[in-house]
């Protein structure tokens, strides 16, 4: 059954790659997109490069005899039981975090593959050898897997997603692969820094309710991906489109005067929440800004430095380690 599964997979690896040899590519469209008109659907086309084929494969096995079984491990394929990947997915708690998690172990050779239904005792030394890494002077002070993520942070960080691309609401990108970026951003967030940022969010609501103004921060996300946070009462702004003009103002802000500080232009993306006093509803707003921009007229950027008070520039980098 296994056998079976990884040649179903090899298969697809190299179909994907048949097909950009011939100058025919595979092409995903999000689900979203099949609501719009054809004229506007194939801007949201992406198309898989060759890359797309070195993948790792994850096959689940979900068969009651499965636990406690060793099968010989596979190159470029990673095998769990049902129940080790809901529990996987639940605690790196994003697609990217997955992918790099499967190669890491992969990577670490068979004498590190553990029986079916028991990929928790592999986790958990991955997780050991991040800790040591990050304590022993490793290129940032923060492991890349501190353990397992915190549910309330898998919702909130999840939230940031699902509001990207709202049905009826304030769309604030204009662009189909803004959309795939800012989307990869908040999903590439590594998982030692998640639960942080999370705690952000929820500090930043609780001053908001408790003192109805404007509450925001900013943070520095492996070296050079800034993420710029700011919620407030609708009633505070003058409309939707008006708050997402002050959100991309701030991210434009922030971006410089993180360039300035780090010498690293980077990237930035700029998160915005609405909440009403009235009855429970939010409303997101986001601006993605990439590599270098043009500085902010003086007047904007003192406007902009005056209101959200002096910049505070935190790192929340981390990064990957073999595992031991």
């Amino acid at each position: 059954m296994v056998d079976d599964a990884v040649r179903q997979a090899d298969g697809s690896r190299r179909e994907i790659a048949r097909r950009c040899e011939q100058g025919a590519p595979v092409s995903v469209l999000p689900v979203r997109a099949l609501q719009l008109p054809d004229s506007e659907r194939d801007g949201y086309l992406l198309t898989l490069s060759r890359d797309a084929a070195t993948w790792p494969s994850l096959i689940v096995v979900d068969h009651p005899l499965a636990d406690g079984l060793r099968i010989t491990a596979r190159p470029n394929a990673l095998v769990l039981t049902l129940a080790d990947w809901r529990d996987l997915h639940a605690a790196l708690s994003s697609t990217a975090a997955v992918i790099t998690y499967a190669e890491r172990v992969l990577e670490a050779g068979p004498a590190a593959c553990p029986p079916l239904g028991h990929e928790s005792s592999r986790f958990k030394a991955v997780v050991k050898a991040d800790r040591k890494w990050a304590a022993e002077g490793g290129s940032t002070a923060r492991p890349w897997l501190a353990g397992p993520a915190d549910p309330t942070s898998v919702a909130l960080l999840n939230e940031l997603i699902a509001h990207v691309w709202e049905q009826d609401n304030l769309v604030s990108w204009t662009d189909a692969s803004d959309y795939r970026r800012i989307v990869a951003i908040v999903d590439g967030i590594p998982p030692g820094a998640r639960d942080e940022l999370a705690q952000g969010i929820l500090k930043a609501r609780s001053l908001l309710t408790a003192h109805g103004q404007q509450q925001g921060w900013t943070s520095l996300v492996d070296h050079g991906q800034l993420i710029v946070y700011t919620c407030d009462f609708l009633e505070n702004q003058g409309t939707p489109e008006e708050f997402a003009a002050w959100i991309a103002a701030v991210t434009h802000c922030r971006k410089e005067q993180c360039s300035e500080q780090t010498g690293v232009p980077g990237r930035a993306l700029g998160v915005g929440l609405l909440l009403r006093h009235e009855r429970p509803s939010a409303l997101y707003c986001y601006c993605y800004l990439d590599g270098d921009v043009p500085r902010l007229p003086p007047d904007v950027r003192a406007t902009v430095e005056r209101i959200r008070g002096p910049f505070e520039l935190k790192s929340l980098s981390s990064g990957p380690s073999n595992p031991e």
